[in-house]
């Protein structure tokens, strides 16, 4: 029982612009096994957060066929530990996978650990340095949020009419030009009373203002419009309500 699994991860779901990319963790590690000479039974690559367990789909059928024993290897090599795991129900599985001698060893590009006492001791400290840096880089860019929305920004996507931007390096939430007029109507079109929801429903599609689908917005969908106050600019974060600086779609009046 010699074959190892490699496992390599780079997210596209959070910022990991210092982590280098999957095709150069592969490169370094395809010279390290092949100096090594080990022998490899599969490669896993994998593009999903590790911040959070359960959420790696790949990782979790890796660890099922392992636990199962439907697959029986030497070990895992990965770029390095943090590419394994940044939260403790992942990591604690790794070790226990250690701890029942399922897993022999865990090989990353600068380092070894072995099944014993001494080594798993020192990869919980590493996974545990990790998941720190996760949960320190969370506090930040919650903070940075908290200060946006406090400021007047958005931090999320865009609500129809508008469309988000990025100037001078800053992201921006700005009018559509094309859609925005029609949300402006829409909304006055609904005040003046005699307009039913479905009626609004096809004249919005008639304009081009549609599902993501292509397909006419549904009767929630238009009243989630025409509920958003965003559009006489307040935002409603879970950091609480404020004043949005973008321009407004619909005045207060008609609102």
């Amino acid at each position: 029982m010699n074959n190892y699994i490699i496992y390599s991860r780079k997210s596209t779901e959070s910022d990991e612009r210092q982590e280098r990319s999957i095709e150069d963790q592969l490169k370094d590690i395809d010279r390290l096994v092949k100096r090594e000479g080990y022998q490899v039974a599969e490669i896993v690559q994998e593009s999903k957060s590790a911040k959070r367990p359960y959420n790696r789909p790949l990782f979790q059928e890796m660890m099922r066929r392992i636990t199962k024993e439907e697959i029986k290897v030497r070990g895992v090599i990965c770029y390095s530990l943090n590419r394994l795991s940044r939260n403790s129900v992942d990591s604690g599985a790794l070790i226990y996978a250690m701890d029942t001698g399922l897993i022999e060893e865990i090989i990353t590009i600068g380092k070894i650990y072995k099944n014993t006492p001494e080594d798993k001791f020192m990869m919980s400290i590493d996974f545990g340095t990790s998941k720190k840096f996760s949960d320190d880089l969370s506090i930040v860019v919650s903070r940075g949020m908290r200060s946006n929305a406090e400021n007047g920004g958005w931090n999320h996507r865009a609500p129809i009419g508008y469309k988000n931007i990025r100037e001078d390096g800053k992201a921006k939430v700005v009018i559509d030009s094309a859609k925005g007029p029609v949300i402006t109507r829409l909304f006055e079109k609904y005040a003046e009373g005699n307009h039913s929801i479905k009626k609004l429903r096809e004249w919005l599609y008639d304009r081009g203002v549609r599902g993501t689908t292509g397909k006419p917005f549904s009767t929630a969908n238009i009243y989630n419009i025409l509920k958003n106050q965003f559009y006489i600019g307040i935002l409603k974060t879970k950091y609480g309500i404020f004043e949005g600086k973008h321009e407004h779609l619909v005045s207060l009046g008609v609102f």
